[in-house]
């Protein structure tokens, strides 16, 4: 093969090289690429999210591994969301930025997504002052419908999960406090 030729091809071979390298890295470092979509791929129904969610144990383990989660401490029962059939909610659980522990009643909507493969999402809007809205997106795990926000930056994975503890109307009493007052701890 001739000197040029060659080359040529070491050329043509970097040219290509380039692209290649470039479109990896911009996939790799780009948001949720590592991680699979856990959305369902159905609506859900507003009689299937009222009742008592507690946050999961390993969402509580997961979310006091980040720095910015040193105030949150207790059990996984301590955090938890009341939805109320007529679209009203009790959130005793945490708010982000600075993360801290809270106690809020609050009003919730079902909200449709654009894309039809996904499901609908739960928004909450709680009454302080200003809106402070927080968005959950549905998953099922272990056959269990789980309600999930993202903690932090939603490139760690860090995911807030809440599991429906009691049907609406069971034997098993929410926590209450013993004021209705809003709380910052």
């Amino acid at each position: 093969m001739p000197e040029a030729s060659r080359d040529r091809s070491l050329e043509t071979f970097g040219l290509i090289k380039l692209p290649i390298f470039l479109l990896l890295t911009l996939m790799m470092t780009s948001c949720g690429f590592m991680y699979p979509d856990i959305r369902l791929s159905r609506d859900v129904v507003a009689d299937e999210i009222v009742g008592f969610w507690i946050l999961t144990d390993d969402s509580l383990r997961d979310i006091q591994t980040s720095s910015e989660a040193a105030s949150l401490t207790g059990k996984a029962r301590d955090y938890s969301i009341e939805i109320r059939g007529d679209s009203t909610l009790q959130y005793r659980s945490f708010m982000q930025m600075p993360t801290r522990t809270v106690d809020y009643q609050g009003s919730w909507k079902l909200v449709s997504l654009a894309d039809k493969n996904k499901s609908n999402r739960l928004d909450i809007l709680l009454d302080i002052v200003g809106d402070y809205y927080i968005s959950f997106d549905f998953t099922e795990e272990d056959g269990r419908l789980t309600l999930w926000t993202y903690f932090g930056d939603p490139d760690s994975w860090r995911l807030a999960k809440y599991q429906k503890h009691r049907e609406q109307g069971g034997g098993e009493k929410s926590p209450t406090r013993s004021d209705s007052t809003p709380h910052e701890n």
